[in-house]
């Protein structure tokens, strides 16, 4: 798995802000049964992640990207400041465009019942 710079420490970092963010969103979903609770991960397929309390999106946007980066238009995909990292851990706007339509998809594919 590559994260911004390949650092180790980082990667540990995200994973545990990850396992956090899924952890609230049950929670959220727990104490708010009339809203609908996602958490869109554009990199993950690990399973082991799924919380039957709420929908977990599990997509994995930033594989595609980087594994075939000129499909794309990206040029520079393991430097910070290139053409997909703005530093070790935050993608570029381009890369944001991808999440945002990405993201639109899946909400558009959601069921009323999926949503209530």
């Amino acid at each position: 798995m590559y994260i911004g710079n390949n650092n180790q420490n980082l990667a540990k970092n995200i994973q545990a802000w990850n396992s956090a963010l899924v952890t609230a969103a049950a929670a959220f979903q727990a104490k708010h049964t009339d809203a609908s609770t996602f958490v869109y991960d554009s990199w993950s397929v690990d399973l082991d992640l799924i919380n039957f309390m709420f929908l977990l999106l599990l997509r994995t946007l930033y594989s595609k990207l980087l594994d075939n980066p000129s499909q794309y238009g990206f040029t520079d995909v393991k430097t910070s400041g290139g053409s997909f990292w703005q530093d070790v851990i935050h993608p570029k706007a381009k890369v944001h465009q991808y999440m945002a339509e990405d993201l639109q998809k899946f909400l558009i594919s959601q069921t009323p019942a999926q949503l209530a």
